[in-house]
């Protein structure tokens, strides 16, 4: 087997033992051409003498050049030098949502385990090149290529973006689409934000006109109630689309963790530090601290409300039917794990690796969306109507459970509970 991505240069040594000098006259011939193979595949490395003879009194021994363990042979004939070229077509491109940046949406694209070099570029709907410069490139302990590029998108007619990766050399690409709702756009939308503008400098000027002029014109008063109901109109429809699709979560004590109560309507989850006597199963989470909803879903869209006010430290998300429910696992999308946690003052979206997430605003209820056939799953700041982050370019292909986890009670630090909350629909 093959074992990494770098150029091998590998000599075949005959070696003679009681062949006479003048009876082993032969040439040991290989190919030309350097031989190009997947890494960790198999490969037979052709050879042949010249002329063709018995090798019946022969050892043939293969030696890589490129290992600092050589030895030395006083009685070798002939050899040849073969070129391995070993190439590796990386994992398919990671598309995260990031969150409102300059004036647009910031969309993260990652793919690793390449060789040769490859290239990373974003393009639109039209195949028209959003990239600015190059990507980050860094290459692991193995030899293999690791890229990544943040891009900065602005709301079209079809808000569809692909991050393709390309090598040339080995002429392979894989791509991801990703289909950015236009909801999450409303913050970064230039007509929009000019509409807010307006509104409030509105709100301003009947303030100041109402004051110069006097108290007496309750008309101008009406039409400052009047906009400021208006705004409040206008930021309750950020999230319609979104939240018309609210499903009715309920908690599933047979995968409680035996530290976690539940109440008796299954709406709401606390860390107890008293370990319960419990009946182990299958389904119950034995390290975490967790607990899954009771319903799963395995197509469409569904959304959810959790209250987590007073919460230190938590982790929400949706997981896939087959997760690992014993011992320690990470909380990453290639375990079947889609999460966002508030771990030590600090918020995290938990992917390859962890991605801090920078919010403007402490969240005290998140609201947690899933399209299961575009293969993303959103986090949402329901008071600030903002996007926390998206988990985007996955291929769902098992039911999904929502997932809390209230985490350690931390002597009463962290003691108040996940609360699942009901959603009102605005018409």
């Amino acid at each position: 087997m093959v074992p990494g991505p770098d150029i091998l240069n590998v000599v075949l040594l005959f070696l003679l033992h009681n062949l006479h000098s003048e009876s082993a006259k032969f040439e040991v011939i290989g190919p030309t051409d350097p031989i190009v193979v997947e890494a960790g595949d198999d490969i037979i490395l052709p050879c042949y003498l010249k002329p063709n003879i018995s090798v019946e009194d022969m050892t043939v021994d293969w030696r890589n050049l490129d290992s600092t363990n050589h030895l030395f042979y006083q009685s070798w004939y002939g050899d040849t030098k073969i070129n391995l070229f070993v190439q590796a077509v990386g994992s398919r491109p990671v598309v995260s949502i990031e969150r409102h940046r300059d004036g647009g949406m910031g969309l993260l694209c990652e793919s690793e385990g390449w060789h040769p070099e490859p290239e990373l570029v974003w393009l639109d709907s039209k195949g028209v090149s959003l990239s600015d410069g190059r990507p980050e490139t860094h290459r692991d302990l193995n030899g293999f290529y690791r890229v990544r590029q943040q891009v900065i998108v602005q709301e079209t007619d079809t808000n569809r973006f692909t991050c393709r990766v390309l090598q040339r050399h080995i002429n392979e690409q894989v791509e991801t689409e990703v289909h950015v709702p236009s909801e999450l756009f409303y913050y970064t939308s230039p007509w929009r934000r000019f509409f807010i503008v307006l509104c409030f400098l509105g709100i301003i000027t009947v303030i100041g006109v109402s004051l110069a002029v006097n108290c007496k014109f309750r008309k101008k008063d009406e039409r400052i109630a009047h906009l400021k109901q208006q705004l409040g109109y206008f930021s309750t429809y950020l999230f319609e689309s979104i939240r018309r699709h609210t499903v009715d979560v309920t908690l599933d004590p047979d995968t409680a963790h035996p530290w976690l109560n539940l109440s008796d309507d299954g709406k709401q989850v606390y860390h107890t530090n008293i370990k319960q006597d419990l009946p182990d199963n299958p389904d119950k989470f034995n390290f975490w601290p967790s607990v899954l909803g009771k319903e799963g879903f395995s197509s469409g869209r569904f959304y959810y409300e959790v209250q987590v006010k007073e919460k230190t430290t938590r982790t929400l998300g949706v997981v896939r039917e087959s997760v690992n429910r014993k011992g320690w696992t990470t909380l990453g999308p290639y375990n079947g794990y889609w999460t966002v946690r508030l771990w030590n003052g600090v918020y995290e979206a938990i992917t390859d690796h962890s991605v801090t997430l920078p919010l403007r605003e402490k969240p005290q209820k998140v609201g947690v969306f899933v399209d299961y056939e575009e293969g993303q799953v959103s986090f949402l700041n329901v008071e600030a109507r903002c996007l926390i982050y998206s988990f985007t370019g996955y291929t769902f292909t098992e039911k999904l459970f929502p997932f809390f986890s209230p985490e350690p009670n931390h002597g009463g630090k962290n003691s108040a509970p996940l609360v699942i909350c009901p959603v009102n629909i605005t018409d």
